[in-house]
């Protein structure tokens, strides 16, 4: 009987343990994708094409757009109005919400103003463990977001390693797939992008 209760007490602090580490270890991606509205951030960009590489810059800020008295984000390129889905790593306008970031897919930003609450069908839950899958399914592409930890990331741009949430990203397609990844910061949103077509991006940070 004795024996019985220690093998009960062993159990039962195995599953205490195993209960706080899980816990301990959850990421609320609120704390890092949750933007400012209106702030501008100013990023310096190169990619790879037939063998040069190019260099750019671009200024991106954060607008909203209200449905039915709902906020909701896109990251609009000032330097081109006319496109904005692309200007951000999950390609949506982003409603946020207690337990979930909901998604709506687009591209130009004319189309927001068609949007309403059914666009919205892809949801990013607010709190993630590291070895978490978050899928995105729009048409034929299916993104995966996961390897959600955090990690120092060094950029050109700054003097200081900035700690990072970084997230592996993924975008398969039926004939192909591609990887990238993105760190994002509480303090500056997103440090440094390796889209999914090579191209790299880093935030510029006044010293």
């Amino acid at each position: 009987m004795k024996s019985g209760y220690i093998i009960y007490k062993i159990l039962l602090t195995i599953v205490c343990f195993l209960s706080f580490s899980s816990g301990f270890a959850q990421i609320n991606l609120m704390d890092f994708l949750r933007p400012i509205e209106n702030k501008v951030f100013n990023y310096d960009c190169f990619f790879v094409r037939k063998g040069d590489t190019i260099f750019d810059k671009k200024q991106y800020q954060y607008k909203t757009v209200d449905v039915n008295n709902l906020k909701f984000y896109y990251l609009q390129d000032n330097g081109d109005t006319m496109s904005a889905g692309p200007n951000h790593f999950l390609f949506s306008a982003l409603l946020f919400q207690k337990t979930q970031i909901k998604l709506a897919d687009f591209f130009f930003t004319y189309e927001l103003s068609e949007l309403t609450l059914k666009d919205f069908v892809n949801t990013v839950p607010a709190m993630v463990q590291p070895n978490d899958t978050v899928r995105i399914k729009v048409g034929d592409r299916t993104t995966l977001l996961s390897g959600f930890k955090m990690a120092d990331v060094e950029i050109p741009t700054y003097s200081k390693k900035i700690n990072c949430l970084l997230i592996d990203h993924t975008d398969i397609w039926p004939e192909t797939t591609y990887r990238g990844q993105v760190w994002i910061s509480k303090e500056y949103g997103i440090v440094k992008w390796i889209r999914v077509t090579g191209r790299t991006e880093y935030l510029i940070i006044d010293k």
